[in-house]
Parts: C-alpha cells; structure tokens; sequence
C-alpha cells in the first residue's frame, strides 16, 4: 500500500513539473522575441547615426505673443460744476481715495436768490399788463355789461317767442301734424283692437280646436316615445322573436320600462354567459389538439410517402392532409365563434337608440305640459292686465280723436291779434337792449396795445422762470462718478466757480489696462478679444486675466524694427490693488489644438507642400505622406497619416542624410536646395504582426 502511495503520487509530480517546465520554456521564448524585436529591431534596421526613436503621442500645441509694459487706468474723468457760482465746501484733496456718489464740493445756495427776485418782478409786471388788459377790454363795470348782454339776449328769445306764437295762432296745424293726428287715431284704434283681442283671448285663450290638437300632439308624442323605445330594445336586445314580443310587452308598461331597458342594456353589453364563453374556449382548445394531432399524423404519412412512394402510402398521405385540412377549418370556426361571444356590442347604435328614447320622452313631457296648460282655467291676473290695457286704448283713442278735431276747426282770430300784439312789444325791446350794448363797446386800439404789454411780460416771466428751473435743477455739488483716486483739485471755498470750468479730477481704480508693444512679424496674429494672461512684477503671487482691447496700426520704427502699440484689458481681482505704472507682461493665445498627435519637427521631411516621415514596415524602411496642422516651432500637429503608438525616427543632429538619401533638417531649417521640410527624415516603426 505504501509503495503504491508513493508511485501515485510521483505520477502525479512529473505531470506538474513537465507542464510548469513547458510554460516556462514557452515565456522565456516569447520575452527573448520581445527583447530581440525591441532592442536589436534598430540595428536590424541600419538606422543612421545621430538619430533616436520618439514615440508618437497626443499633445497640445500652443502658439503665443508676449507683451511687456505699464499698466494704466482706463477711466479718467474731468470734473466742473452744472451752474456759476460761490463754492461753499470742497471735501478732498488731490490724491484722496473716493466712493461712487460721494459729494466732492458745493455751491452757495445764495446764489439762487437774484434768479428768484426775478421771478417775483416778472410775476409782478404781468399781473399789471393782464389789469390793464381787463380794464380796456371792458371800460364799463362787468355787472352792467353782463346786464346789458342778458337783456338783449333775453330780449331777442321774447322777440323769437313771440313770432313763433304768431306763426302758431295763424297756422296752429301744419299738414304734417294734421297727417300725425289722423295717424294717431289709427294707430289708437290698432291698439284697441289689439287689446279687446287680448282681452279675449286671456278670457277664453284656447279655442277648441287647439285643445284637440294639443291632445293629437300629446297622442303622437307618446306614439313617438313607444316607437324611440321599441328602437332601442330592438338594438339592445338582439335575440329571438319571442323574446323581442316579450320585450315590446313589458314596455307598454310604463312604470317598469325604464327597468325593463336597463336589463335589456345589460344583455346587449353581456349577450353570452360566462358558461357559454367557456364552452366555446373548451371548443379552441379541442380543435388545437385536433388540429396538433392531424398535423401529426400528416408528417407521418408524408415521411412515409416520400420514403417509399407506395401506393398505399400515397392514399394515406391525401387522407391525412384532408383531415389536416378539416382540423384547420374547425379551428378557425370554432375560433371565430369564441370571438364573436367575447367582442362587445356595438356602442354606436346603442348611444343612438338611447339618444332617440330620451328626445321621445322630452316631447312627450313637453304635449303633456301644453295639454295641461290648454285645460286650465283662465289666469284672473292676466285678464286683469289685458283689461288694463284695453281701457288705456280706450282712453288714448279719444285723446286722439279730440286733437284731430281741434287741428281740423281752424285758427282762432282773436288769438292771432294777440300774438300779433306781443311781437311788436318784443320787437322794440331787442332794439332797445341792442343800443344799450352797442353804447358799452371798448376801444380796440386801447385793448390791441394792452395785448402786447401783456404778451411781452408773459415772456419775461416764462424766461425767468425757465433760468430758475434750470439753475434749480442743476446739481449745486460735484459727486464722485465712480471709486477712484482725486488726481486734481483746483478750487477752494469761497472762490467763484464758472459752469462747465475744470475744477477737479477723478481716476477710476475698477478698471485697468496694459499698454505694450508688439513686433511686426507677431502683429498680424492679433485680434481685439483675444484671451491674456497677465502677470504683474509686483504682484507675483496673483495670476490676472483679460482680453486685448485695442490694436493700432500705426506702427513706429527705431533702427529698422517696427513695433506696433497695443492695449490689454485686466479683468480686476478682488481685493487686489493695482498700481499706476507698474510692470506687467501678457502673454496673448492666438492659435491652439489640444489632445492631438504631436511629432518633433526634426522628425518630419519632405516640402512643406508634401511633408513626409519615414516608416519601418517587417524590416524595410518606407516614406509616408503626412498630413500637418497647427506648429509651435518644436513639435507639430500630426492630422492624418500617423497613430498614437507609431514610433517615429528623429535627427539627434541640425541637419545630416539620412537612410534612403532624405535630408534631415536643422533646427526650424530648410535643406538647401532641396526644399525641404524643417527635421526632414524621420521613421516610423510598426511592430509586425505576431511579432
């Protein structure tokens, strides 16, 4: 047993011990491949001399101007006074930091009082030209004048009176208001009639007739409700004809149609019991086992048929497929009726029916109502009211008539003197008012210079006026526009300030600005709005961004070099406080590419028209146009025709031949001659598949 053991178990030992020797054999085989692939690949190769391999890889390539100068503040503001002026108070002094609105310096308010006095004796002198105006304008006292007026006004209205009672005494009737009476009267007696035949019709107001045909209407309109009710048991209860005479029984009881209705709604909606609908799902699955079994018993048969190809299999597989085919159409059949029972009736004749039952039975509410109005007894109030109305039509018709009688008896001769009497009263009583005003007329000449005097110092007024307002409106102080710094202040209190005169000036600390230079080869690359980031000598622990706000292109020349002035906005920090004329330098991004291949310069050859590189495909070298985008002098963006991995050969030298007689350049070079592409022969190593 124990010789036994020990051999099992020594089985067991080689077989570990051979696979572990064979997968260490196997790793050692493929790292020396590797080490030979990786570190005699170069050599295999004959790269040239002075040459090293640069894996290709992403990047970003960045291309900037810097710029140094001298910050400045952007904002700077001269400030004066709105209005002439003493100044009362001035609050600073040059070199003093200020807040936005605070008060810098005043004027005297004295200085308003003159303007004010001027108003005053303006006020004064046009109340005089307006005295003098009323006077000239009415030289006698305004009751008088007023009384005169009225007289001849009241004068003239008798006068008017007096000729239009005349003209009525001798025409009291015109034809148009003998036409309008005898109208009158017809019109009054169109209204008698109109009541008496109200009157009547309130006492008896229905005739017979109307009674029989509200009762034909009420009769047709329960003929219209049984017939609408008939519908919609025929559309809710699609059965037999017996239970069709059994439905159209119970309707003619009224008291229990409306029951009767619901049960036949509910059999519409449900027309099979739940029995039957399980019936007829028990039939579905029978003819599906059916149906299985015949299929069954059809691919027997057809596998037998076409095995042999014998008669009698032949009449077996047509037996079989016939009674597949009736398996089929009992399925089919018995599925359509299972559907049938299951699918709802249908709503729309349904809503139909009921629509039709319940118009029905508005219409015979509405015969029923008019038959009970039409067998009513009289209403007592409403023949009372026509009565108050014929009596009125009574009472209008002989108004009428009596007018028109006395338009038709004519003028009466003794009213006519009167009246006749009356206008010649009134007809020297205007002529009397008339002259009493005519005698108070003033004089024009008088009124037309009073005019002017009045017009003139309504104009002193206006204008003195509008230069106190002006004055008044006018802020007596000087505030601060903005936080800043007082970098001049030229007055002092009780010095005589004039309006619009420089007294004061402010700088603006919020907002500043570098003013540098920039070569004219860096110039065109600049744009206004393009980001900066600012670093200022004084500030070295504070990063500033802002913008370029202006580019000149007037540029100036010294010794042959041609710079151009710029300007750089600094967007401010918090709680950092800049200088005047400090040193600061931007650095202005005018073209970038992030995360892209990037290869060294001295890596590319070629033209610059056609750029190539040169790669190592299974041990041969090959040159491979590339595609370049953005350079920032060192490296340049690779846009097609390389892969992140490729490793790429680059010249360790300024300029040599490389292999294949392409010319390396030097740095940011060109081979002479040749046109070439700055570090021209570089090449790329692939590793080959499986290696």
């Amino acid at each position: 047993m124990e010789e036994s053991s020990q051999q099992r178990l020594k089985g067991w030992q080689v077989l570990v011990i051979i696979l572990v020797i064979l997968f260490i054999a196997g790793g050692g085989y493929l790292i020396y491949r590797k080490t030979n692939a990786g570190s005699g690949g170069a050599a295999a190769t004959g790269l040239p001399a002075n040459t090293q391999l640069v894996t290709v890889q992403t990047g970003d390539i960045v291309n900037s101007v810097s710029a140094s100068g001298a910050i400045a503040f952007s904002n700077s503001d001269n400030l004066s006074f709105n209005i002439s002026g003493t100044v009362d108070k001035v609050n600073v002094e040059a070199g003093d930091t200020v807040k936005k609105g605070q008060v810098l310096a005043t004027l005297d308010s004295i200085s308003l009082t003159p303007l004010q006095l001027a108003v005053a004796q303006a006020r004064v002198n046009l109340k005089s030209a307006q005295d003098a105006l009323t006077t000239a304008q009415t030289p006698y006292d305004p009751s008088d004048l007023n009384q005169a007026k009225l007289a001849v006004a009241n004068a003239q209205v008798a006068l008017n009176t007096a000729n239009d009672n005349l003209d009525k005494a001798n025409t009291p009737y015109t034809q148009a208001d003998i036409d309008a009476a005898g109208l009158a009267v017809v019109n009054a007696q169109v209204s008698l009639n109109l009541s008496q035949d109200n009157l009547d019709k309130a006492k008896t107001p229905y005739t017979q007739a109307d009674i029989d045909a509200a009762r034909l209407a009420v009769t047709n309109a329960q003929v219209a409700v049984t017939t609408a009710q008939d519908n919609l048991d025929n559309a809710k209860t699609p059965y037999s004809q017996s239970d069709i005479d059994t439905a159209k029984l119970a309707v003619a009881n009224t008291r229990v149609a409306v029951t009767t209705a619901q049960d036949n709604l509910d059999k519409a909606n449900i027309p099979y019991s739940q029995t039957e609908i399980d019936n007829a799902r028990l039939a579905v699955i029978t003819a599906n086992i059916s149906l299985n079994t015949a299929q069954t018993n059809f691919d027997i048969a057809f596998w037998n048929y076409i095995g042999t190809e014998t008669e009698a299999n032949l009449v077996t597989y047509r037996l079989r497929l016939a009674q597949l085919n009736v398996a089929k159409d009992n399925l089919t059949s018995a599925q359509k009726n299972l559907d049938a029972m299951l699918a709802a009736p249908d709503p729309q004749v349904v809503a139909q029916k009921e629509a039709a039952l319940a118009v029905a039975q508005n219409n015979l509410a509405q015969a029923q109502q008019n038959l009970t109005d039409m067998l009513a007894a009289p209403d007592p109030l409403v023949i009372s009211q026509k009565q108050a109305q014929v009596t009125v039509a009574q009472n209008n018709l002989a108004t009428a008539q009596q007018n028109l009688a006395d338009i038709l008896a004519g003028p009466d001769l003794l009213v006519i003197s009167q009246k006749q009497a009356v206008v010649v009263v009134a007809q020297d009583t205007l002529a009397t008012a008339q002259q009493n005003l005519a005698e108070m007329t003033p004089d024009p000449l008088a009124i037309a210079l009073n005019q002017v005097k009045l017009t003139n110092a309504l104009e002193a007024l206006n204008d003195a006026l509008d230069t106190l307002n002006t004055t008044m409106s006018a802020d007596l102080t000087i505030k601060a526009p903005y936080n800043g710094v007082m970098t001049a202040v030229k007055l002092q209190a009780g010095q005589q300030a004039t309006s619009g005169t420089v007294v004061m000036t402010v700088v603006s600390t919020a907002a500043a600005q570098v003013n540098a230079v920039v070569n004219e080869i860096d110039f065109p690359n600049l744009k206004v709005g393009q980001p900066v980031s600012i670093s200022v000598d004084a500030l070295p622990d504070y990063a500033f961004t802002g913008n370029v706000s202006e580019l000149s292109v007037f540029g100036s020349n010294s010794q042959g070099v041609v710079s151009y002035p710029i300007t750089m906005s600094i967007d401010m920090l918090t709680g950092v406080t800049l200088g005047q004329g400090m040193s600061a330098t931007g650095t202005i991004l005018f073209s970038q590419a992030n995360n892209v291949l990037v290869i060294p310069n001295r890596a590319i050859g070629g033209t610059n028209a056609n750029p190539t590189v040169s790669i190592m495909i299974n041990g041969a070298l090959q040159t491979r146009p590339v595609t370049l985008g953005l350079t920032d002098g060192t490296q340049t963006q690779v846009i097609s025709g390389l892969q992140t991995g490729d490793r790429v050969l680059e010249a360790t030298t300024a300029s040599r031949t490389g292999a294949g007689g392409a010319a390396f350049g030097g740095a940011g070079g060109i081979p002479p001659g040749g046109g070439g592409f700055p570090g021209a022969g570089g090449t790329v190593i692939r590793a080959a598949p499986g290696g």
